[in-house]
């Protein structure tokens, strides 16, 4: 250990409160709390492990909000059907028709659309004017969105 230095520059003698004191200082650099390496490593697994399961719940939570907006969509599709039946007097008895993600029906031979969606209506023989319908809407991976059965009242032909 260096001698500490005075002002001009001779060496300081060690009296007994200066090596108290120097003892002092050396405890508190050995006592010094700090983090080891292994605990630095360990802090950041926690963090990783957290971070990964953020992000397991980030993708679910996507896959429930794209499938809740297919719901809504599905549901808005049938019903604008349902309602074309209730107002048509035509007979049409059953059909099928691909249908863009916003709606709108394709036409043409080979159009692929988000949507497919079918409907079938047949009079209820106890009730006349009244029929069932029934509409579904199939995503254009043929997986079912939705399925509507339903009394129509239509105006007679």
């Amino acid at each position: 250990m260096r001698f500490p230095q005075s002002d001009s520059g001779i060496p300081r003698k060690k009296t007994p409160g200066r090596l108290a004191w120097e003892l002092q200082q050396n405890e508190a650099m050995t006592n010094a709390s700090g983090m080891t390496l292994i605990e630095v490593l360990v802090a950041m697994a926690v963090a990783a492990v957290l971070t990964v399961g953020a992000g397991g719940l980030l993708v679910a939570s996507a896959r429930v909000v794209t499938e809740g907006q297919a719901a809504t969509t599905g549901a808005l599709l049938v019903s604008q059907k349902l309602e074309q039946l209730r107002a048509s007097a035509a007979a049409t008895r059953e059909g099928e028709e691909r249908l863009t993600i916003d709606g709108r029906v394709l036409t043409g031979a080979g159009a692929a659309g988000a949507y497919i969606r079918r409907w079938a209506a047949v009079p209820v023989a106890e009730w006349p004017g009244v029929w069932l319908a029934e509409v579904e809407l199939l995503t254009s991976a043929r997986k079912r969105v939705v399925r509507v059965r339903a009394l129509v009242e239509r105006p007679s032909s």
